[in-house]
């Protein structure tokens, strides 16, 4: 089913791009997707890991854009972003 599954996604980019007839599938793969326990994403620097910086969600591909802005800015600026507040990892933490 998944080799399948994989197969018509690769046959649906064939016929959306020029010159995706030259793109083979080489493998497929099931992954676990990250769903942290209270359903929201995980993203901001770690406590207990200095230097690391997580942005975890379901939504990854939606989000991708927004969380990459707002991720480069914190990284880079060393501010914290406060739409991301609520989403911080430090919400795991027993203090």
């Amino acid at each position: 089913a998944l080799r399948r599954s994989a197969s018509a996604t690769l046959q649906r980019l064939e016929q959306t791009f020029a010159g995706a007839q030259d793109v083979r599938l080489v493998e497929a793969r099931i992954g676990m997707r990250p769903m942290p326990v209270d359903g929201l994403p995980v993203i901001g620097t770690v406590p207990s890991a200095e230097g690391l910086y997580a942005a975890v969600m379901h939504s990854g591909i939606t989000n991708a854009a927004a969380v990459g802005l707002f991720a480069a800015h914190e990284i880079l600026g060393g501010e914290r972003e406060v739409l991301l507040e609520r989403f911080r990892p430090e919400r795991f933490c027993i203090n």
